[in-house]
């Protein structure tokens, strides 16, 4: 407020020097232009009309003189106040702007957090809270990726009822819906994703709908500028069963085995999954990643190869899918380890060998023993 008086104050002053100078020059050109009005040059010498035009032009030259000086003065006296008022207003309007910006994020970040951590949400709850996230805070970063990662993973699992029943067609149509949804919205807020996000998340929500050429084209897009994608498609079950289920089985099993060489592996061979077989952990299990010949859909099958009784090496093998709706229902008992290897290359495509779980050690009494071979 002071600033502003005071610079208030300085301009009422430049204007009354300006019209008090305004003023001399005009008595000035009266004084110059009454000789001739009233025919004084009749009377006057021409040594006194050019003295006298010499003299009045030489003080209004030195009055411009004197107010520029004067303008200058005071223009350099009050620069500081100037300068503190202008700065004092872009300050409040700055403030304005960041503590709308900082209430704006906090909304934001607390409904995007809602989304994830508020137990009991279903999917439209969970799309409505990430939306509203976004409007308030639209910068929040990988955003439309990770939803969209989240419905292609909820369309995953309750496709293949790991966690309970199958769900019904149309709620697993709304789910791939919901990810390509928010896989278009990572294109368009681009700037808000970390590099290949994007293309990642299209290439999953592609592969739910089992077209693999165009998910391949993505998936390569998303490898090139980040290697951490592949990473997590070796890593994290749920990636990998997304994009090697994206076939349609034996027709497709060109384009599968060029998936696998983009992730640096190939297809297990026969001797190589019976050698897994024999080589079981310590709870006589063998598991492999592998996808139904019939449809391309993955897959994990378990291996048992269990001696049952004390004294008798004749092991009972068991295959056991991982989709089964019960432990009891598609078990397939084999006689021997060649005739387990047959079975799982006439139904699937074995696309990698499980490595053996770690399982935490209960003393040295166990009565499993690791036995190989067909006994």
């Amino acid at each position: 407020m002071r600033s502003k008086k005071i610079c208030d104050w300085h301009q009422i002053f430049i204007q009354l020097w300006y019209s008090i100078v305004g003023g001399i020059i005009g008595a000035a050109i009266v004084i110059l232009v009454t000789p001739y009005r009233h025919g004084f040059m009749r009377v006057v010498s021409t040594e006194g009309v050019a003295g006298l035009i010499a003299t009045v032009c030489g003080l209004l030259a030195a009055l411009l003189g004197i107010s520029i000086a004067v303008v200058f003065a005071i223009q350099w006296a009050f620069l500081e106040d100037k300068v503190q008022g202008a700065l004092e207003l872009e300050m409040v309007v700055f403030q304005k702007e960041i503590r709308k910006n900082i209430n704006s994020a906090i909304h934001g970040m607390g409904a995007y957090l809602q989304a994830w951590l508020r137990p009991g949400l279903n999917d439209d709850e969970v799309d409505q809270r990430v939306k509203i996230a976004l409007k308030h805070w639209p910068e929040i970063p990988n955003a439309a990726a990770y939803t969209s990662r989240y419905f292609c993973f909820e369309t995953k699992t309750r496709r293949g009822g790991l966690f309970g029943e199958p769900i019904p067609p149309e709620q697993i149509e709304r789910l791939i819906c919901l990810a390509e949804y928010w896989a278009d919205e990572a294109f368009k807020a681009k700037g808000t994703h970390d590099p290949g996000h994007p293309e990642y998340a299209k290439a999953r929500t592609i592969a739910l709908r089992k077209e693999p050429m165009s998910a391949m084209d993505y998936l390569e897009k998303a490898f090139k500028q980040s290697d951490n994608f592949r990473s997590d498609v070796l890593e994290q079950q749920v990636e990998w069963d997304v994009l090697t289920g994206m076939t349609h089985g034996d027709k497709d099993i060109k384009l599968l085995d060029e998936l696998l060489d983009m992730l640096g592996l190939k297809r297990p061979t026969e001797e190589e999954v019976k050698a897994h077989c024999e080589n079981r952990d310590s709870w006589q299990r063998a598991s492999f990643d592998v996808v139904l010949r019939e449809n391309g859909d993955s897959s994990t099958i378990l291996v048992e190869g269990i001696c049952l009784l004390p004294n008798d090496n004749t092991i009972q093998w068991t295959i056991i899918p991982s989709n089964s709706k019960s432990m009891s229902e598609y078990r397939k008992e084999c006689p021997d380890s060649s005739e387990v290897v047959k079975y799982i290359f006439k139904k699937y495509i074995p696309t990698r060998i499980k490595e053996h779980p770690i399982y935490p050690s209960f003393g040295t009494g166990s009565t499993l023993k690791n036995n190989t071979g067909d006994g």
